[in-house]
């Protein structure tokens, strides 16, 4: 019977680089650490918005590709994934920011009872650090990462898995993210998605299909009702 009461309420999924925060400047520095010390020319910043959104292994694997041969050799990836990660995590929040109104408008839906959780590719102790460091845990139920299951978006199992974690129940979940895989995350599990145009995509997202576009947080407050019928 809790549980049943417990999933009654809305619950919003939010993607996580690109989305609420704009990191692009922290990985930026740690994509060119790696490859750096690989004797590889190192990466602008627009280049790297554009390689965000598959994880960490996916970025180093478009990083070499963009300043040479792709390093395919997974023991050799393993190695620079992990000079990855740990750089990443001494330097994690010196450039990234929220985006604007990010945080008034958490504060809005956390007002309204609404549940709020994290769906993101990102490994889960990174995701993790970040929203503790920007002071952002208390929003949301669940932070559920690339290694939280066995699978990460576009698989809907990790969408789907994130709003079981959360108590909520897919016909009251709506997803906010910025790429392709976002979309086709959200629409493979059956559940309305919100794309903002700030973000990371390689494509103009306004292609996409989304049931929403949206420029500014606030706008989330007047569609995400309407979008879920509240």
């Amino acid at each position: 019977m809790q549980q049943n009461n417990v999933s009654k309420k809305p619950l919003i999924v939010f993607d996580l680089d690109g989305t609420l925060v704009d990191t692009a400047p922290d990985l930026t520095h740690a994509l060119n650490h790696v490859l750096t010390s690989i004797n590889r020319p190192v990466v602008e910043l627009s280049q790297v918005r554009h390689m965000v959104g598959a994880g960490a292994a996916a970025m180093i694997k478009l990083g070499t590709r963009a300043t040479g041969a792709e390093i395919t050799d997974e023991e050799e990836l393993q190695e620079l994934l992990q000079l990855y990660l740990n750089y990443y995590s001494a330097h994690i929040y010196e450039e990234s920011k929220a985006f604007p109104n990010m945080v008034e408008t958490l504060e809005h839906f956390q007002a309204q009872d609404f549940l709020m959780s994290i769906c993101t590719n990102k490994p889960t102790a990174m995701s993790t650090q970040l929203i503790e460091v920007m002071g952002l845990s208390a929003y949301f139920r669940v932070n559920f990462g690339a290694d939280s299951v066995a699978y990460k978006k576009p698989d809907p199992r990790h969408l789907l898995e994130t709003i079981k974690q959360s108590d909520g129940h897919p016909s009251k979940t709506i997803m906010i993210g910025d790429s392709t895989t976002d979309f086709k995350t959200a629409k493979a599990a059956g559940i309305p998605v919100i794309l903002v145009d700030f973000g990371y995509s390689d494509i103009p997202v306004q292609t996409l299909g989304a049931d929403a576009v949206i420029s500014d947080f606030s706008e989330l407050k007047s569609i995400v009702p309407a979008l879920l019928d509240l």
